[in-house]
């Protein structure tokens, strides 16, 4: 969903509002009418705090009920809970954070506000129960924050617990992913110093801790760096406001804080601090209503969402933050009555979301991944494997993202075998093409069709002897072919493997599968061979899925004419995504000015569209919000007033009022075309490509007889959706 706004003037001209902030997209399955969604918490659990697993497959929820903490599953697919089993004797927890290495193994860990035994826990996965450790030191403890840092400690790292003793005032502990050791990291912070959050800062030349919270004795606020070599700075604020949370921004090195507790008329809730020390604080976003207690933010190179509530209202507030500015979400509907938002995380991988706590709530972006199941069972290649980037875990038969513009995922496709000494052995290799294809509901070997089929169909890479790795198809963006790499025996050894680096990306056509994806002609662990030692998935038969993605790896030895060739399938999600700025008409900025009686075009209105990725089926709609005079006395101008053709309206249609009830689809719905169908090519699509040829946007405004010169000032929101 995309805004932007329009400026309406009567009898004077005044400068065109800034278009509204991006806001990205959901595939079906988190697609509602409702930017934010109760996820319906089980009854009488109050959640603290939620992380995501890695592939963003699930998430753990922790709080506490009457009979104290509590931890559950929680699946965004089909929005499912489950309690977690095991034993809690926590009254309350109040932290989770993923450790993904440890002594352990991959693990969730939880801390809470503990008992004299000094309480922690960690789950590796739905298939367990909680498990629960003691520690001295934790004993009285009240945890506020976990912190993962990879750089202190043994070689997986520690998470670093930051809190209260219940009697001796702030603490940090940390525990040795590497050992299972607990240690004192510091407590000689002052007695009276609230510890609210910690972050790792640095990296792996200058590993260093920030520490914030705030004096109990009269609410002003501080935060300390604590390196791990040269020990503890501390930076008192001088201000009466508390830091609840912070993130680092590892490509500006610095620390972001979001306040609360702030005093009256004090409209700064959000800083930064910088410079070698951290010690360069600094105001930054925009003004937050000084009631507004923030108390969580969570972020990425593209975005931040912070969540807390107004003190004075007593309802939930949520704020996005990137590069243009600050811009406040929430608003006076029912949702947010009563609502108490303390935590947020947003999901790295998968579609773009973030689930929010107090209790529980699901924040959907507009923007969204793109996703792909692979089924790789190879024969005479020992192994076909696929990675997100550079990871070293396998993420064949699970969902994987494309790249949704930004250049941030890439995946590598690693195809390893032999070729017999007798021929010569790997060096006698001189051809290895890896071709992916949509199969449009046909099973079969449809692989030489690729390079002259649809770039979004379809995708040909190559590493030849004479002129090493390449992108035979397309050449034209949609997808793109970014490195290899190779290990080839000295001849005659028989062993090689063979690297492509890539991404697909944002308008590689949806495919859904059947409905059932099979793990391949063989079951793990003899998931390319058979145990009779035959080689089972040289033949198209592994193509058993229709309505999928299908691949083939060919290695040739063209000498000899000697080659192989190994097939399976995977599915690529829905994805939409629209833009602002040059993606929306007059690039989010319309206006008029016209006299009363008269109906304003307003400019830019020649060639204007707006330009959006889909790769599935979809639909496009458009409202407004009633236009607002600049002096209150003058009344609005009703969105009723306003008209808007393009997409598959050659001629004005007027909206029958303000909002999202009274929006006009521009593409799909009841118009008089059906839904959008995804673009055969390029990398995005727009409203002149409507179903049966589209027209461009304009929109026009009918002001009303009698009103007053003045500015009359609103919000034009675009939406995208796929549909079935």
């Amino acid at each position: 969903m995309k805004k932007m706004n329009m400026t309406i003037v009567i009898g004077m001209c005044v400068p065109i509002l800034t278009a509204g902030l991006a806001v990205p997209s959901a595939r079906a399955g988190h697609v509602e009418s409702q930017w934010l969604v109760s996820l319906g918490a089980p009854g009488g659990v109050t959640f603290n705090d939620v992380a995501w697993s890695p592939d963003g497959s699930y998430a753990i929820f922790v709080g506490r009920n009457v009979g104290g903490g509590v931890a559950y599953w929680y699946y965004p697919e089909n929005s499912t809970w489950w309690l977690i089993g095991g034993v809690i004797n926590s009254p309350n927890l109040t932290a989770v954070k993923y450790a993904p290495q440890s002594l352990l193994g991959p693990h969730f860990f939880i801390v809470g506000i503990s008992t004299v035994a000094g309480y922690w826990y960690w789950v590796r996965s739905p298939a367990e129960n909680t498990n629960e450790g003691s520690a001295g030191p934790l004993a009285h403890f009240n945890a506020t924050d976990i912190v993962y840092n990879p750089y202190r400690g043994s070689a997986y790292g520690s998470m670093v617990v930051v809190g209260n003793k219940t009697a001796a005032g702030a603490y940090c502990y940390a525990y040795d992913l590497a050992n299972s050791s607990w240690s004192m990291l510091t407590n000689d912070l002052n007695s009276s110093y609230n510890v609210m959050t910690a972050v790792a800062v640095g990296g792996g030349s200058d590993p260093s801790l920030i520490i914030a919270g705030v004096n109990s004795f009269n609410g002003v606020g501080a935060h300390y760096r604590y390196n791990y070599s040269t020990g503890q700075n501390g930076y008192g604020w001088g201000m009466v406001k508390t830091p609840n949370d912070i993130v680092y921004d590892s490509g500006n090195d610095r620390a972001i804080f979001v306040c609360g507790n702030r005093a009256p008329g004090d409209m700064v809730a959000i800083y930064s601090a910088s410079g070698p020390l951290f010690n360069a604080l600094v105001p930054m976003g925009g003004n937050v209503w000084w009631t507004d207690n923030l108390q969580a933010i969570d972020g990425n190179d593209v975005r931040g969402i912070i969540v807390g509530y107004n003190t004075s209202s007593n309802r939930g507030v949520v704020y996005d933050i990137d590069n243009i500015g600050l811009t406040l979400k929430s608003n006076n509907s029912a949702m947010f009555a009563n609502e108490n938002f303390t935590s947020v995380a947003i999901r790295q991988r998968g579609i773009p979301m973030a689930l929010i706590t107090g209790s529980a709530f699901k924040y959907n972006f507009i923007n969204s991944d793109s996703s792909i199941i692979v089924n790789t069972v190879y024969p005479h290649i020992w192994n076909m494997e696929m990675y997100y980037q550079n990871d070293s875990a396998s993420v064949l038969n699970s969902m994987v993202n494309v790249n949704p513009g930004d250049g941030s995922n890439w995946y590598r496709i690693n195809v390893t075998g032999n070729y017999s000494s007798v021929a010569g052995g790997a060096d006698a290799i001189d051809n290895v093409s890896v071709y992916l294809w949509w199969d449009g509901g046909a099973n079969g070997d449809f692989s030489g069709l690729v390079d002259t089929g649809w770039p979004n169909r379809g995708l040909h890479m190559q590493w030849t002897k004479a002129g090493g790795f390449s992108m035979v198809f397309p050449l034209s963006g949609e997808s793109e072919f970014l490195w290899g790499t190779t290990q080839i025996d000295v001849a005659p050894g028989p062993n090689y493997t063979f690297s492509f680096a890539f991404r697909m990306n944002q308008q590689a056509w949806n495919a859904s599968g059947d409905g059932t994806w099979d793990a391949g002609l063989n079951t793990p662990p003899n998931r390319w061979r058979s145990d009779d030692g035959v080689d089972d998935q040289t033949t198209v038969a592994a193509l058993d899925d229709a309505w999928s993605w299908d691949i083939k790896a060919a290695v040739t030895d063209t000498v000899h004419s000697a080659s192989i060739s190994a097939f399976d399938e995977f599915g690529i999600a829905r994805f939409v995504y629209l833009g602002t700025g040059a993606s929306l008409p007059g690039g989010g900025l319309l206006s008029g000015s016209g006299a009363p009686g008269q109906t304003v075009t307003l400019q830019p209105s020649v060639n204007q569209n707006v330009t959006f990725n889909a790769n599935c089926n979809y639909d496009l709609r458009t409202w407004s919000t009633d236009l607002s005079a600049i002096i209150p006395a003058n009344g609005v101008i009703p969105a009723a007033n306003l008209s808007v053709a393009g997409g598959q309206w050659a001629g004005l249609q007027a909206l029958g009022g303000s909002g999202e009830p009274n929006a006009i689809w521009l593409i799909g719905s009841l118009g008089p075309g059906g839904y959008g169908v995804p673009g055969s090519t390029g990398t995005s699509n727009n409203t002149w490509n409507a179903v049966d040829g589209g027209f461009s946007v304009y929109w026009t405004c009918s002001i009303p007889l009698g009103k007053a010169e003045d500015s009359y000032v609103g919000t034009i929101t675009y939406s995208i959706r796929p549909v079935v």
